[in-house]
């Protein structure tokens, strides 16, 4: 996906984030982030929203140049949380459509063209996670995501995230996922780290799968839907993916 697609998807989120956390009430609870009201979520969000529109305004070069922990403290009371959410997601918009994608400033990933493109990504699927978690705080269920979309989504928790886990299992277990309606598979081993593989792939090497669309696969390795759930079809070891689910958490 190209730089201005995650932008557009990211302006998208966040009024949705917006409508299902009023909708469901800054008091409700979160239920995929556990201890969290809607209200954490939302103070959390729009927190991260500010940390990266700073990073990318002022083309920081270091982490320890950003703290996050000001935006945190500066949010108001459920009274003008929303405006306060609003305002910030505005600044994030302002500042990725006005960066240039030749800087190189600061980013935690570098699977990524360049700077611009890794915070428009990460950001867009930073919010759309959190807007399925306000979706689930409230009564009115969470639309599908887009499959392009999703599958990209997969591709940054895989490829991404998933080199900077540590971990170290033994025996490694390994995982296969299928997008169906993305025509996308990943063999992921979780062993020495988390490794991913997304061409070439040998589907017997996996101990399980786990197949569904690619709004599910998603859903699923982001631990935003439960491997029980309806929409996906799991197969072999259900061992490996508890294991996935164990050591995989990302908010």
């Amino acid at each position: 996906m190209e730089i201005a697609e995650h932008i557009a998807v990211l302006d998208t989120e966040g009024q949705r984030f917006v409508d299902a956390a009023v909708g469901a009430g800054y008091t409700a609870p979160v239920p995929t982030c556990p201890d969290w009201t809607v209200r954490d979520l939302t103070v959390h969000q729009g927190a991260v929203h500010r940390w990266a529109a700073k990073v990318v305004r002022e083309r920081v070069q270091s982490g320890a140049n950003a703290p996050i922990g000001e935006y945190i403290a500066s949010a108001p009371d459920d009274s003008g949380l929303t405006e306060w959410f609003v305002t910030g997601h505005a600044a994030l918009l302002d500042a990725l459509r006005n960066g240039s994608p030749d800087a190189d400033f600061w980013r935690f990933m570098r699977n990524a063209p360049s700077s611009l493109a890794f915070w428009a990504r990460r950001q867009s699927h930073e919010t759309s996670i959190h807007r399925i978690d306000a979706d689930l705080s409230g009564p009115n269920g969470s639309p599908a995501v887009d499959p392009v979309f999703a599958a990209d989504g997969v591709d940054e928790l895989l490829l991404g995230f998933g080199p900077r886990k540590k971990l170290s299992l033994t025996p490694a277990r390994t995982l296969l996922l299928e997008a169906t309606d993305a025509d996308r598979l990943w063999l992921v081993t979780l062993g020495d780290g988390v490794t991913a593989v997304s061409e070439g792939i040998d589907p017997d090497l996996a101990e399980a799968s786990v197949t569904g669309t690619a709004d599910a696969i998603y859903r699923f390795v982001w631990n935003r839907l439960d491997p029980t759930a309806a929409e996906l079809t799991v197969a072999g070891d259900p061992s490996a993916i508890d294991t996935w689910r164990s050591v995989m958490a990302v908010i």
